[in-house]
């Protein structure tokens, strides 16, 4: 919710009048809204998304908020929460809606969502693990292949706790903890009734049930990084990963999660895996994969592998490659052809390779234009990110100190039919 809608509804449920608890429920509310904020700013950071042909689900939404960030941006978004009273007050947008259910049993068709959120929430589920269990299946039961989830959780493990306000009450029975709750924070206890409520999770149990739904992390780390990535950002912690104890000083557990079978596929779209492409190529935001690069349409930077050279002119109509390059192409439904458009300065004898799989060898004459296509060998009923190899025996080198490059031959299209 913006800022204005967060304080118009709360006039609606608590009157105009100003209170205590309504600036509590506006305190909380805001505070919602920005950390939804935050984590969609750093899964676009690190993951090449493309929202706008994307159906969104947003489990535990309240009264709005990451509808009011994606508006306009995606397809359609579906916000659900179990508190019905909460969601009559929200206001969306043509391509939105809200729904009552909760998260166990979602009311929703298999495989129908490219991504889900669901920002603290598991520790709401008051059925414990069982529940917990259950919405991570529900959650890989409604994603899409390739699809992406968002999940954050409280760390059982750290100190303090954000719901209570106070110090180590998880380490507590449940009585000493609802006793010592209500001494710093007794809203707390008016709205929860008991701390038993609050079901925290440790790092072991949250692997499990992520790996019990068919899930898998993107990273190996709870914070949306890998090992190496920590040690260099944060030197002392990143010493207890090393020693395999890296889940444990986290304030809270916020992962990307994917099937796990599209893991290594996943991965491919993370922004850190074009770390070795030019400044001005990093700085271009694309927008997400296709099944076709056509570079009389774009640049197309993020579904470029290794390999790949600026055009020599100011258009980007084509890519000069070297003797090995790669690209990605994102495809629906069962594709049936590679299709590969290019020119060849030399005489050259080209390799295609598809998913490490060889499809053919095309013989190149010099001063050749030639138009490839070749059939797939292992159709794929689902969405897949190909990876498609492009190999030549024979380089142009450019000996100058202006132009010191390698090359091969030209690319004008790759796609996948």
């Amino acid at each position: 919710m913006t800022r204005d809608r967060i304080h118009s509804t709360a006039d609606q449920i608590f009157g105009p009048d100003d209170s205590a608890e309504k600036e509590r429920w506006i305190e909380y509310w805001q505070e919602g809204k920005n950390r939804y904020q935050y984590y969609l700013e750093q899964l676009e950071r690190m993951v090449q998304v493309d929202f706008s042909k994307a159906r969104v689900l947003d489990i535990g939404c309240g009264a709005g908020g990451l509808d009011a960030l994606l508006a306009g941006r995606c397809r359609q978004y579906v916000g659900i929460d179990y508190k019905a009273h909460i969601l009559k007050f929200t206001s969306p947008p043509e391509n939105a809606g809200y729904t009552q259910g909760n998260g166990i049993s979602l009311p929703l068709p298999d495989a129908s969502f490219d991504f889900v959120f669901a920002f603290d929430v598991l520790e709401h589920l008051t059925g414990g693990i069982t529940w917990q269990e259950k919405l991570m299946n529900e959650i890989s039961r409604v994603l899409r292949p390739l699809g992406m989830v968002m999940i954050s959780t409280p760390n059982f493990w750290y100190p303090y706790d954000a719901h209570s306000r106070t110090l180590f009450p998880h380490f507590l029975p449940a009585p000493l903890a609802d006793r010592y709750i209500e001494m710093k924070n007794p809203e707390f206890i008016k709205e929860h009734e008991s701390f038993r409520n609050i079901k925290l999770l440790r790092p072991g149990k949250l692997n499990r049930i992520i790996r019990k739904a068919g899930l898998k992390s993107l990273h190996s780390l709870p914070c949306c990084l890998d090992r190496d990535e920590y040690l260099k950002l944060h030197p002392l912690r990143g010493l207890l990963a090393l020693a395999g104890l890296g889940w444990l000083p986290h304030v809270e557990f916020w992962m990307i999660l994917t099937r796990a079978g599209d893991q290594g596929q996943a991965r491919r779209k993370l922004k850190k895996n074009f770390r070795f492409r030019t400044e001005a190529e990093k700085s271009d935001s694309g927008k997400g994969f296709h099944p076709e690069i056509d570079f009389s349409r774009g640049n197309f930077y993020c579904q470029l592998g290794r390999g790949w050279h600026w055009p020599e002119q100011p258009e980007d109509r084509f890519r000069w490659i070297e003797k090995k390059s790669e690209c990605f192409l994102e495809a629906s439904g069962a594709s049936t052809s590679l299709e590969i458009k290019g020119y060849s300065p030399i005489e050259t004898r080209l390799s295609v390779s598809c998913d490490n799989l060889i499809l053919g060898i095309h013989q190149a004459p010099s001063d050749d234009v030639f138009e490839l296509q070749y059939p797939l060998l292992e159709k794929v009923e689902d969405r897949h990110l190909y990876r498609i190899q492009i190999n030549s025996t024979e380089q142009v080198s450019k000996d100058s100190s202006i132009d010191p490059r390698e090359l091969s031959v030209q690319l004008f299209s790759v796609g996948i039919r």
